[in-house]
């Protein structure tokens, strides 16, 4: 039996109204806030300074907002950030609407045991 055949027509909806949802929920996310809102790194809470990660979820809802300069001056890892999290989001959305393999997607195994399997299933 095939993994897209193990998932239910239920389970799918429910995965792509959450994926649907997800854009909505951060364009709600106030960017420019800056440091009045509690943060939720862990780092900075402890440190006082901020991670890398720090700024990605503002920085995503500036994007939605139509604002990738205010994106940039919150992180300036979010100009590589975002844009693979955009192939990411895309990739996941079009795996659940198509039951086909996507070409090029991202595959939690190294290509050594993939190759490893291909060759115990022929």
């Amino acid at each position: 039996m095939a993994w897209a055949d193990r998932w239910s027509g239920s389970k799918r909806t429910v995965w792509a109204l959450a994926l649907l949802a997800a854009p909505v929920l951060v364009f709600c996310v106030d960017y420019h806030a800056g440091d009045r809102d509690l943060s939720f790194c862990l780092f900075k809470l402890m440190t006082g300074h901020p991670c890398y990660g720090c700024g990605t979820l503002r920085g995503l809802s500036a994007v939605l907002h139509l604002d990738p300069m205010a994106a940039w001056r919150l992180n300036k890892l979010n100009a590589l950030r975002i844009p693979l999290l955009g192939a990411l989001y895309v990739q996941a959305l079009l795996k659940l609407v198509s039951r086909r393999k996507i070409v090029g997607a991202v595959h939690p195994l190294p290509a050594r045991e993939i190759g490893e399997i291909h060759r115990l299933e022929s």
